[in-house]
């Protein structure tokens, strides 16, 4: 068990070879989007042992409810390939980790209401890339 924990460099490694190969990063296009990784119920959070150095408290827009847990990043090609998933605390921003999400790609980049910063587009403008994300209700 040990040794296959052990062996997530190469998988990534590998996976961001494979993305290379097919062009992922290349396209014009990429979506970006996060999600919620509970790994315990919430009543039994305080209890949890696992992860407890990493894991925190977070709030699931969707389901409108607290959890445990973790947020997961994806981003990937208009042709649906994923180019990078990294994931954070629950209880931090989308936009905290798009940094580490953008580093291999350029052009339009779709996100939701996650991503809205008038800061964080001025940044990536000058790395190339053009984020465009749905405006907030009035």
């Amino acid at each position: 068990m040990r040794r296959a924990a052990n062996l997530w460099q190469i998988k990534h490694q590998l996976h961001h070879r494979f993305a290379q190969l097919l062009g992922a990063f290349e396209d014009k296009i990429h979506i970006v989007d996060g999600l919620p990784i509970p790994i315990c119920v919430i009543t039994r959070a305080a209890r949890c042992r696992s992860f407890s150095a990493e894991a925190s408290y977070g709030y699931g827009a969707a389901k409108k409810q607290r959890y445990y847990g973790f947020h997961g990043h994806l981003l990937s090609s208009s042709l649906g390939i994923a180019t990078a998933f990294p994931w954070t605390p629950a209880n931090g921003s989308e936009r905290d980790c798009i940094g580490e999400l953008v580093q291999n790609i350029s052009g339009l980049l779709i996100g939701d209401k996650g991503y809205l910063s008038a800061d964080l587009q001025g940044e990536l403008v000058k790395e190339g890339i053009n984020l465009q994300t749905p405006l907030r209700k009035i």
